[in-house]
């Protein structure tokens, strides 16, 4: 008999561990010890709410679509992988037209009956940067927003908003001033559309009164 016969003998069955009905891992306590916890299923998606990325095609395909019929056709800028496989980062704003100097950057809101606020941080500091730059070098420069009430799709959007980014910030200013309670003006809410009504462009029916005062045909 070896030493090792001690502790395994050879006539004895392995033991068996029966895992327990509740779905409790056994060693889950150990792993908590050095920061590891059971990872949570993950939720199902909701179909009927749509993702950022289907939210941020809707103000793009507007925002190019409304600049080309007011005689603006944009050109999509360019991204750039920030590491070799990584994900892809903007190297400027969403949009420009070369022979005009003009940029755009696209947004949009889903208000959701109006209990969706527009956080002013969904303007990054890379994105208010690149505005800046766009002044400075004699560009002309604009936020866009296409809000949504209800349904979040492209055919139920009948206003888009094209702030010129200088007349923006002043609307940051004006935000400031509202604040009371715990709102700080961090955010935009529905009662503050008023300040972006100067610069909606509306649908009607099937054409849109752009921002230059036409209707063009859809």
């Amino acid at each position: 008999m070896s030493e090792l016969d001690k502790y395994f003998p050879r006539n004895s069955e392995p033991p068996t561990i029966e895992a327990p009905q509740d779905g409790v891992r056994p060693w889950a306590a150990g792993l908590y010890e050095f920061g590891v916890t059971t990872p949570k299923a993950k939720k199902r998606r909701d179909p009927s709410k749509p993702t950022p990325a289907q939210l941020r095609r809707i103000g793009e395909g507007l925002t190019k679509y409304i600049f080309q019929k007011a005689g603006f056709p944009l050109r999509k800028i360019e991204e750039h992988e920030a590491w070799p496989g990584g994900p892809y980062k903007p190297v400027d704003l969403d949009y420009c037209n070369d022979a005009h100097r003009i940029k755009a950057e696209a947004k949009t809101w889903w208000t959701k009956h109006g209990t969706n606020n527009f956080p002013l941080s969904r303007i990054s500091e890379n994105q208010r940067r690149f505005f800046r730059n766009a002044l400075n070098n004699g560009w002309r420069a604009y936020l866009t927003i296409a809000l949504l009430d209800a349904e979040p799709t492209r055919k139920a959007c009948d206003v888009v908003y094209i702030i010129p980014w200088a007349e923006w910030l002043k609307i940051e200013d004006e935000l400031q001033t509202r604040t009371s309670g715990n709102y700080k003006g961090k955010s935009f809410r529905v009662r503050d559309l008023d300040l972006l009504e100067p610069f909606a462009v509306r649908r009607h029916g099937r054409r849109w009164e752009t921002y230059s005062g036409h209707e063009e045909e859809r």
